[in-house]
């Protein structure tokens, strides 16, 4: 306990010890101050460890240089409102996507790790690829800069790292680079699988002007996007290139809900309000998707739902609730404050992973890769991706009831997919 702003307890805390520092705060403009008082107490201090660094979560753009400054080139700085927008903006698009993110960036089942493997020299990053049974080669790490995807006929040289998503650090199970069903694989140019276009988004909060802008970099032109909420400043919403933007400053209730949700709407997102406490805010989402849940069960219809709520516990209250994504703002900003002061070599990775420019994760028809109704090994998959200049990473299998999300299968198991099921990979379009 103590001032954070006060050199002493800095001292008490032996922060010239550590590999790193969070700085969990939500002000700010307290967390500039944090900063400015950690450099200014570390110099002349003899670090432990050299590379020592500050990572920081800011709600607000306008602190993100300033923090910089007062970091002194030791702070990552996540702008968490953005990062949380985007994520959110995709996972609309593409059902299934915040499972992946979950799993690339939590600390149980498979992450990101950066290896260095001297068998591999010379190789390609294609053969790369398909050397491992147990871990996907999704990118390169060489002279300070992270590539996600790179050229698959990008040859690997001695100063390169690996960056293998894999269960644990150094699980990787290396064998020569096996051959794929070319029988099975299906060529021709890969294309996302488009939710509907229609888009209803109930409830609205400050990061909604930066989901719609994200939103639009992706979609068709003339989409339509309904904002029902009867609290909304419209003043706060930008213009869009892509987006036919259509606002009702009503009262959501089930005549509302019916009303909107015609034969063309099937995706949706749910908004937590931020102007409320969390439990309140989550309260209403619940009501929201019970209400949902019952217009589809009534009417006999499919909804695609994307939910934003602010407690893990609430979540696991809505999953009853069949929604397809739940997107959890405090919770995916503290997984990416942890791994990267786990391995500041991430936060590069993920800007990219977040990023439009670059390459990003993709949802794609497995029907574009490889033949459907017959079972085929991931070595296979593997390859077609590859030919499409994309990562393989996992699959989502579509059923009645449940939808199964697998990250990093082993390339050796058999899987038979079905005509809706998708291939997860990482590709720059």
């Amino acid at each position: 306990s103590g001032n954070l702003h006060e050199a002493y307890a800095l001292e008490r805390c032996s922060v010239e010890t550590c590999r790193s520092v969070i700085i969990n705060v939500h002000d700010d403009a307290e967390t500039v101050k944090i900063l400015l008082a950690l450099s200014a107490y570390l110099k002349g201090k003899e670090l432990t460890y050299p590379e020592l660094r500050f990572i920081a979560s800011l709600q607000d753009a306008q602190y993100v240089e300033a923090a910089n400054i007062a970091g002194e080139g030791r702070a990552e700085i996540i702008f968490a409102k953005d990062a949380i927008a985007r994520i959110i903006s995709n996972t609309c698009r593409q059902h299934g996507l915040s499972q992946v993110l979950t799993e690339l960036f939590n600390f149980s089942g498979n992450e990101m790790y950066f290896e260095s493997i001297p068998a591999l020299e010379g190789k390609t990053f294609k053969e790369a690829a398909l050397s491992f049974s147990n871990a996907i080669v999704s990118g390169l790490y060489s002279n300070g800069q992270v590539r996600l995807n790179p050229p698959m006929d990008t040859v690997i040289s001695k100063e390169d790292q690996l960056v293998l998503l894999e269960l644990d650090d150094g699980a990787y199970k290396l064998h020569e680079a096996e051959t794929a069903d070319e029988a099975k694989i299906c060529s021709g140019e890969s294309i996302s699988a488009q939710a509907s276009d229609h888009l209803i988004v109930l409830g609205s909060n400050n990061k909604l002007p930066i989901i719609l802008a994200e939103y639009d970099k992706y979609v068709k032109p003339s989409t339509h996007v309904v904002i029902v909420d009867d609290d909304l400043d419209k003043g706060k919403l930008g213009s869009y290139e892509n987006l036919d933007v259509q606002v009702c400053t009503k009262p959501i209730t089930r005549d509302l809900l019916c009303e909107f949700l015609d034969e063309s709407a099937s995706n949706i997102l749910l908004l937590n309000d931020d102007s409320q406490e969390p439990e309140a805010s989550d309260s209403q989402t619940l009501l929201r998707l019970i209400l949902l849940r019952d217009i589809a069960d009534k009417t006999d219809r499919q909804f695609a739902i994307t939910t934003e709520m602010r407690s893990v516990d609430n979540q696991r209250l809505a999953s009853q609730a069949r929604v397809d994504d739940f997107v959890i703002g405090s919770n995916f900003a503290s997984l990416l404050m942890a791994q990267i002061s786990e391995n500041p070599k991430m936060s590069p990775l993920i800007t990219e992973l977040l990023d439009e420019s670059g390459s990003e994760l993709y949802m794609k028809p497995a029907a574009q890769y490889v033949t459907i109704g017959e079972p085929v090994d991931s070595y296979t998959l593997t390859e077609s991706a590859a030919r499409k200049g994309e990562v393989y990473v996992g699959y989502r299998h579509i059923g009645k009831t449940k939808t199964n999300v697998v990250v990093n299968p082993n390339k050796e198991d058999m899987i038979t997919f079905g005509e809706h099921d998708q291939i997860v990979v990482i590709a720059e379009s």
